[in-house]
């Protein structure tokens, strides 16, 4: 079935690489849907799946099937000729598929939606708590960024901020150049 999708004017446009690589993930394609039909097939007749966890698209689904999964899947057709067997088989597996019936589990648990909401909103009071004092932080951070930067640039070069010429005594100078530290928290 998964020949009739290489045509022989999909062979003669491809090269023989091309034509092995699509090959071989038709064939990874079809044993996928293998693994998927006979995990259908074991819903259908014991509503349940054994516990042989398996290879492939079974072990990754394998986990995720039990009473409480709902499992939908699409199948698609095609209107071509050339691919009547595969329609037909999909069909088939269609059929397959949805004469699966499993019974349904009533939850037991109550959600009380005010406690819930009021959880909610505590946690919202809390995260934005905590985003005013990271934005606190974040600009006393750049204060004292700042603050060395201009200290930086008074040191290299003292000429330009002496107030009129570079003049003064060396006191003048160093109290020029002192930053004031800012202690920022970390808690």
């Amino acid at each position: 079935e998964g020949e009739t999708a290489f045509t022989p004017a999909f062979r003669a446009a491809v090269t023989p690489q091309v034509l092995m690589c699509r090959r071989l993930e038709a064939g990874t394609i079809n044993t996928g849907l293998s693994q998927l039909q006979v995990i259908c097939n074991e819903l259908r007749k014991r509503g349940k799946l054994s516990k042989t966890v398996g290879n492939g698209l079974r072990r990754v689904l394998h986990p995720y099937i039990d009473s409480k999964t709902y499992l939908s899947v699409l199948f698609t057709l095609s209107p071509s000729i050339n691919n009547s067997k595969a329609t037909e088989s999909t069909l088939k597996f269609a059929v397959t598929a949805g004469m699966v019936k499993v019974k349904p589990i009533k939850t037991t648990g109550k959600v009380n939606f005010k406690s819930l909401v009021a959880e909610l909103k505590a946690h919202i009071e809390e995260q934005e708590k905590m985003i005013d004092a990271n934005n606190s932080k974040i600009e006393a951070i750049r204060r004292q960024q700042n603050r060395t930067t201009l200290a930086i640039e008074q040191a290299t070069n003292p000429n330009k901020f002496a107030g009129g010429g570079g003049g003064g005594s060396q006191v003048e100078k160093t109290r020029m150049v002192k930053v004031k530290k800012e202690v920022v928290n970390d808690d």
